[in-house]
């Protein structure tokens, strides 16, 4: 986990640095990483600047892949968060509700200071995908509390 952090911390640090206006390059790779420490993900959106979204998978299953590399170690390979390290529950229909797709986009992206890291490297395709994911993560009603007692 750790060490996925300061590998995306690196590559958002680097892209601000050399200004490669939000998009890896293989320059941007080499400065900033130690040779195969670049993140999988960086080195797809270097190769595969233009992946083809109707071809393969579905957004849902490509957006759970990208979920399970990217997100799964703070929140939960079925996103209902971990609560030591007190992640966000994208299951939860009330935050679910509360969100615009366009602010999960931006939490992705953009990262939420030390509580999220920025993912500048992903491409729009990627972005997509994911937020449909975490869009089909949403359970149908909240759970019962454990202190309200079962009428």
């Amino acid at each position: 986990m750790g060490r996925i952090i300061v590998s995306v911390s690196l590559v958002w640090l680097c892209l601000l640095v050399i200004g490669c206006e939000g998009r890896p390059t293989e320059r941007t790779h080499q400065i900033c990483l130690p040779k195969g420490q670049c993140p999988d993900i960086v080195r797809t959106a270097m190769t595969q600047p233009q992946a083809n979204i109707e071809e393969g998978p579905s957004r849902i299953e490509r957006g759970n892949k990208l979920y399970q590399r990217l997100c799964a170690d703070c929140h939960g390979t079925g996103g209902e968060g971990i609560p030591a390290k007190r992640s966000r529950d994208h299951t939860d229909p009330i935050w679910q509700d509360g969100i615009s797709d366009s602010k999960i986009r931006t939490a992705m992206l953009e990262g939420l200071g030390m509580k999220m890291p920025a993912n500048p490297f992903l491409r729009p395709n990627d972005v997509r995908d994911l937020t449909v994911f975490i869009r089909s993560l949403r359970r149908a009603s909240p759970p019962p509390s454990p202190y309200e007692a079962p009428q």
